[in-house]
């Protein structure tokens, strides 16, 4: 999916993870008709018979991802939502991969700072108003998970 978003059309520029994972991405393989027909053996008849097909996956991508279309219904994502306490950068890492837009995972999450949680602050708003529409229990999640830990320390 990573892969899928960082090649995403120009037009779709400035849209968040969160929103190409929810609303864009294209996994599925196009739907082919059953068909009841056999060949010559008595099994059932091939659908697509080339010599020079390409089982290449990114070339799979290429040809079922042709055409970027809105969903009608938005996909429910998931992430791992690290520890803010725990794991403050994977969290601020997480947070500004799936909340902000980018390209290139290496140059653009961190821009010229020094951390992701740096990163975070000068973005807290975007980040905060994206979070809303998609991430609305995570903080009765992260409520749960510590006092899960509170129970299992004592």
């Amino acid at each position: 999916m990573l892969k899928r978003y960082c090649q995403r059309p120009a037009k779709l520029e400035n849209l968040t993870l969160a929103d190409w994972a929810a609303w864009y991405d294209c996994t599925g393989k196009p739907y082919i008709k059953q068909s009841d027909e056999v060949d010559v053996d008595g099994l059932p008849l091939e659908n697509f018979i080339d010599d020079n097909q390409n089982d290449d996956a990114a070339q799979a991508d290429k040809a079922t991802c042709s055409k970027t279309k809105r969903r009608t219904k938005a996909r429910i994502i998931r992430s791992v939502w690290f520890n803010k306490e725990s794991e403050p950068e994977k969290h601020y890492r997480e947070l500004l991969m799936l909340f902000t837009p980018w390209r290139d995972e290496e140059t653009d999450l961190l821009g010229a700072f020094s951390s992701y949680q740096e990163r975070y602050m000068l973005l807290t708003n975007v980040i905060n108003e994206q979070m809303k529409q998609y991430a609305v229990c995570n903080e009765d999640f992260n409520e749960i998970q510590q006092d899960m830990n509170r129970i299992e320390d004592s």
